[in-house]
């Protein structure tokens, strides 16, 4: 019996660890090359970094320049068959407004799409 409750508790703490590594916050740098929007406000171009917290199919994504939030919104985790090798951003500008449709993260099969990313999209990475 206390064997099979050791046992019962090993997986509980696995199962638990593992759980709190996927919903971990994760931060990765992004560089914008043109001005471009999130959410209704402007980033200028420049280097950034991108926090993010997924939970199950959604995701809080802030970016901070200087340790500081200028822009936040709420994607969908994308899942992604081939990763790209590098962070990589991807804009819509219809409208002849720059905005961002999607971030892909280099290495990793995780994406996260912001809002209507059906025309005129670019792609930018780092």
């Amino acid at each position: 019996m206390s064997r099979t409750l050791t046992s019962l508790a090993v997986f509980v703490f696995a199962l638990t660890m593992s759980l709190a590594a996927f919903a971990a916050s994760k931060s990765e740098s992004i560089r914008l090359y043109n001005d471009t929007q999130l959410n209704g406000k402007t980033l200028p171009a420049g280097d950034y970094t991108v926090k993010y917290d997924a939970t199950g199919s959604t995701a809080q994504v802030k970016f901070l320049k200087n340790g500081k939030e200028v822009a936040s919104a709420t994607g969908q985790v994308k899942h992604l068959v081939n990763p790209p090798d590098y962070n990589q951003v991807v804009t819509n500008s219809a409208n002849g407004t720059s905005t961002i449709s999607e971030i892909d993260f280099g290495h990793a099969k995780t994406g996260v799409t912001f809002g209507d990313s059906s025309s005129g999209m670019s792609a930018a990475g780092q």
